[in-house]
């Protein structure tokens, strides 16, 4: 698991020496390599609205919109009441693109060094690389999205990054033997123990309230009445308090 975070940050670092070099190129507009540069960049800027995309679907939200612009060098991912997204996956699609664009770019520099597939197909990861250093932080859009569903509900946002880090560390503590082209295996395993905890809370929860209306209803006068009496003044139970249904 310490190894996809050393991913992550080197995908990130290369993130920005790739921008750097290219903020210092000073290139005309309409120039070869300017036009050379957008091209690649379009390859990364797909890869990282798709990852938005492929996330929403995963953490249960709906897009409604999907933009790519070649001429303006961006894009962007639209979806549908935002105020009701919960912190985790605010999070998960924020970082959706370094997630996923790590794993594209490990097997791209994989295929380039370790196979011995045709030159064609190296050189194709080469560019898709390149695409993937250019475009694979999280954008001020996402940042943005990630920051208002924790200031939505920042109670629950806390609750879900500590049932986040337990899930975590008893993923962690089992430690599976597992090798690194499967080490993705880990995440969904901390999210599958993660949706059980949360789901078990919430049954308990409500276990414990339907026990209480139970108790709450029960009186000894009521117990001592006769059953036509009861019959006709039947005690009307108070009506539970609807729980917020939460996808996460």
């Amino acid at each position: 698991m310490f190894e996809d975070l050393l991913l992550f940050m080197i995908v990130t670092l290369g993130n920005l020496v790739v921008w750097f070099l290219i903020r210092n190129l000073h290139l005309e507009k309409g120039s070869p390599t300017l036009i050379l540069i957008k091209i690649v960049g379009i390859v990364g800027i797909l890869i990282h609205e798709l990852s938005h995309f492929f996330m929403c679907l995963i953490t249960g939200v709906t897009p409604n919109g999907f933009h790519l612009s070649y001429s303006d060098q961006e894009g962007n991912i639209t979806v549908s009441k935002t105020e009701q997204m919960t912190f985790l996956q605010g999070l998960l699609i924020c970082i959706a693109p370094l997630l996923i664009a790590s794993y594209i770019a490990y097997i791209c520099v994989y295929v380039m060094f370790l196979t011995t597939l045709h030159i064609f197909i190296k050189v194709i990861c080469g560019v898709v690389f390149v695409s993937i250093l250019m475009h694979s932080r999280p954008s001020s859009a996402d940042i943005h999205t990630f920051k208002e569903t924790f200031s939505n509900d920042p109670t629950y946002s806390l609750y879900q990054i500590g049932l986040g880090i337990v899930s975590g560390i008893i993923i962690f503590l089992i430690n599976l033997p597992l090798p690194y082209y499967l080490s993705f295996i880990h995440y969904l395993l901390i999210g599958v123990l993660y949706t059980v905890i949360t789901y078990g809370v919430l049954a308990l929860r409500r276990g414990v309230e339907y026990i209480m209306s139970k108790q709450n209803s029960y009186t000894p006068q009521a117990a001592g009445m006769s059953s036509s009496y009861r019959t006709r003044n039947k005690t009307q139970k108070p009506k539970r308090e609807q729980l917020p249904r939460r996808q996460w």
